[in-house]
């Protein structure tokens, strides 16, 4: 242990890490000041809070932090401004609110924040509406994509995803529901991309980056379900990648997450249940990784994190209860890493 926080129970319950070159940011509870923003070199003196940014009582209530060319952008709550969209330099007098977009003590509640091509898009609401925005760190390059919506409503937008220089996301319009939008640099305006499903919604959900294409899980209607498609951010550039449950039926692709340009994703196909899947971009590439738990059995995989050339996730093989998995994108290395909680019960409450 590097330094115990919050002494006793219930722990300072750190997440969200982000590592820049050798200190590590997170958010943690020290029990004194809430949850705010903390870092680590990876020594107990070294473990501090880099501020308190809610000075009342209680958190700032800080979401996922991103890295801007060093620059941590984030989401928090303090009594003046509400919730807002923060950055830090990574000290305690560079650590301010970006911009004060829903004026006074109503939250702009920036969520959905995805770093694509050096610029931070996130969804916000600035009491009109629900809209996509972008930042580049300072209040004046802090500006809104798109209205979408003409009409006070909400367009909901997010996530985001970068196909090079165009940016997708989803977000909804009452004629188009729920379909795939772009915007493109410099990120001023956007546009539906691609009606998937015509006259209904395919609601793409799970956007990630591989390389140059979005990868996304979306329903097209007809004679496919949900399945998994991928875009490099034009019309006929965006394609169903495979139809891995054969038919209307939906495979429902999930966590998608990018390892070493390879996809990885959960998905449902009758015979098999919910197992891991890869995909290379191809539709030969895009496989089963290993029938985990055997037959028609699900064996679930999710909560995919990423370390050196292996993905870790939560499983179960019929045998023992949901524990730590790992692979390499191959059947015989796909392994269980450790049954932590022996027999049928499950090893953590969570691994996401």
């Amino acid at each position: 242990m590097v330094k115990d926080i919050n002494p006793g129970s219930p722990g300072s319950e750190p997440h969200y890490f982000n590592r820049i070159s050798d200190t590590t940011y997170f958010i943690a509870n020290d029990g004194t000041h809430g949850e705010e923003l903390w870092k680590s070199g990876g020594t107990e003196a070294g473990t501090v809070m880099v501020k308190d940014i809610n000075s009342e009582p209680g958190s700032s209530n800080i979401g996922m932090i991103c890295d801007i060319g060093g620059t941590l952008m984030f989401a928090a709550t303090e009594s003046v401004n509400a919730t807002e969209l923060w950055k830090s330099d990574r000290t305690e007098a560079g650590t301010s609110i970006v911009k004060d977009i829903y004026t006074g003590p109503e939250d702009f509640n920036p969520d959905q924040l995805t770093v694509a091509n050096g610029v931070l898009f996130f969804r916000a609401d600035d009491g009109r509406d629900s809209k996509p925005w972008k930042s580049n760190g300072t209040a004046e390059g802090t500006d809104v994509v798109s209205n979408i919506e003409s009409d006070p409503g909400s367009s909901t937008p997010g996530p985001f995803a970068a196909a090079g220089s165009t940016i997708l996301f989803q977000a909804f319009t009452p004629s188009d529901m729920e379909e795939l939008w772009m915007t493109d640099g410099p990120y001023t305006g956007a546009a539906i991309l691609m009606d998937i499903n015509v006259g209904g919604t395919s609601n793409p959900a799970w956007l990630e980056t591989v390389g140059s294409e979005v990868f996304f899980s979306a329903n097209s209607g007809g004679t496919v379900g949900r399945e998994l498609w991928k875009s490099e951010g034009t019309d006929e550039g965006t394609i169903l990648m495979k139809d891995i449950y054969e038919g209307s039926s939906d495979s429902s692709p999930s966590y998608l997450t990018c390892c070493r340009e390879t996809l990885f994703f959960m998905a449902y196909d009758l015979s098999t249940g919910c197992e891991l899947y890869k995909s290379d971009g191809t539709l030969g590439g895009t496989v089963l990784v290993k029938d985990i738990n055997e037959g028609a059995g699900d064996s679930y995989p999710f909560g995919f994190q990423i370390f050196g050339d292996h993905v870790f996730f939560g499983a179960t093989d019929g045998l023992y209860g949901y524990e730590l998995w790992k692979t390499d994108g191959t059947e015989t290395g796909t392994v269980m890493v450790k049954d932590i909680k022996p027999g049928i019960q499950s090893g953590h409450e969570s691994l996401e």
